[in-house]
């Protein structure tokens, strides 16, 4: 999992398996995630490979927080690489970071819609290579965790490299801990308020209309 600015030695290692990572930071400017509270820096993907387990049948969005480009080559060198997500094609990744304003540029940056994971795999005799490669850590950070589909595209992906399919899926949302914590002072208004406060109003409210209905 990797980042805008992460070290080039990591972007090199990772082009010996024929996976290019960008120098550049993926934008959104479809809209679609300020309905989410989320910025362009932050694109929302609903576009998913159906022909890796990771992500078939996965209908549900995911996020990623300043996430960078993360393309197979042309020349794949006997790898089978597929990208597992893509943003939207009203996005693009952004190579010149130092800009005031953000804005595409034919012939530097990278139109959309842009791959932000792939999966590597290799299969020579009984040994087997697999290897997902994605351009962002924050999706899988606990501030991120229960964003929409993040921790099931985590979980998935984890599952797939360890060879456990079975265990791949849409997981039930976890139902919050929404308990409230009262002070003795909180107690006493609820009790002034509830069973003293109201049931007076109630009262004093009904003797004032049967006295203006008497007159």
């Amino acid at each position: 999992m990797l980042d805008p600015g992460r070290q080039n030695d990591i972007a090199e290692f990772i082009s010996n398996y024929h996976v290019s990572v960008g120098n550049n930071m993926v934008l959104d400017a479809s809209g679609m995630g300020q309905l989410f509270g989320a910025g362009p820096a932050m694109p929302l993907v609903t576009n998913y490979s159906g022909d890796i387990a990771i992500t078939k049948d996965f209908n549900v969005m995911t996020f990623y927080p300043q996430a960078t480009s993360v393309m197979p080559m042309e020349e794949k060198g006997g790898y089978d690489i597929k990208e597992i997500l893509k943003t939207s094609a009203n996005s693009w990744a952004e190579s010149n970071l130092t800009k005031p304003e953000a804005s595409f540029d034919e012939g530097e940056d990278i139109a959309g819609p842009v791959s932000l994971a792939v999966l590597i795999e290799k299969t020579e005799g009984d040994s087997k290579l697999a290897l997902a490669v994605f351009g962002d850590s924050d999706f899988a950070k606990n501030g991120y965790w229960r964003n929409q589909g993040n921790a099931d595209l985590f979980l998935n992906t984890v599952n797939y490299l360890a060879e456990e399919e079975d265990l791949i899926s849409i997981r039930p949302k976890e139902v919050d801990d929404r308990r409230v914590t009262l002070t003795q002072a909180d107690v006493k208004t609820i009790f002034y308020l509830v069973v003293i406060a109201i049931p007076l109003l109630v009262i004093i409210g009904g003797v004032v209309f049967y006295i203006k209905r008497g007159k």
